[in-house]
């Protein structure tokens, strides 16, 4: 069995803990804690697709598994940015995703990084999947 999956971290600020950190130059206390394992092999099953001839059921790619998490399938994860670009992508990236609440300005921060033994290869598949026109 795969050890292989992303890891997503979620911080949460109030309106004004966010507002005071900023004003002081600093970024708001990281609340994320432990965050929370996406194992591949959960996940894969539920994002495979039939065969050509429609007989039999294939679990999806480790590569296609993580695409889906990164991009709001299951984990409710929106990557909207890489640490790296491109050209540099690599299985240490780190995944960004912010939202600031429309009516209490509350600000969420998630991030996300792959787990496992990933090549570099997976990781600028996934990228490409992820983020196609980058």
């Amino acid at each position: 069995m795969s050890n292989k999956g992303i890891r997503i971290y979620t911080n949460e600020w109030t309106v004004d803990e966010y507002a005071e950190a900023i004003e002081n130059g600093d970024s708001p206390e990281d609340n994320s804690g432990a965050g929370i394992l996406y194992l591949v092999s959960d996940y894969a099953e539920d994002f495979g697709e039939w065969n050509d001839e429609g007989t039999q059921w294939i679990n999806a790619s480790d590569v296609v598994v993580v695409f889906h998490l990164l991009s709001g399938s299951s984990a409710q994860f929106w990557a909207e940015s890489c640490s790296s670009s491109p050209a540099e992508v690599g299985p240490n990236d780190w995944y960004e995703e912010d939202y600031k609440h429309p009516y209490t300005g509350a600000v969420t921060h998630k991030s996300a990084h792959l787990v496992g033994d990933w090549s570099v290869e997976e990781a600028k598949e996934i990228h490409a999947l992820v983020f196609p026109k980058r």
